[in-house]
């Protein structure tokens, strides 16, 4: 990370998959290394846009896992480092209604 500060980016985006985000909800060590993650992010400036598009859901057929985003902004939301939630890529766009990024 201090690499990347020193190199001008202020921001980075953080694709966080379900695979490696719904095994580790309830996961400790998951949520301290993130944690000292976006700890050392804020620590050298820089911000994190937080991705989840994965997690709100991405077609029609599947609708967005709140109870998930619910956890995930629990742990997260007041965290410094945190610039924005990234939560659909062309709502509307790929079969992603766009009412649910209002839920």
């Amino acid at each position: 990370m201090e690499r990347e500060a020193t190199q001008g980016p202020n921001a980075i985006l953080c694709y966080i998959f379900d695979e490696d985000l719904l095994p580790n909800l309830q996961n400790e060590t998951f949520w301290a290394e993130t944690t000292a993650f976006l700890d050392r992010c804020a620590a050298v400036g820089t911000r994190v846009l937080w991705d989840l598009s994965m997690t709100v859901g991405s077609t029609v057929v599947r609708k967005p896992q709140l109870s998930v985003l619910r956890v995930v902004l629990a742990r997260l939301a007041q965290h410094q480092a945190i610039l924005l939630w990234y939560v659909a890529d062309e709502p509307d766009g790929n079969g992603y209604p766009a009412a649910y990024t209002q839920q």
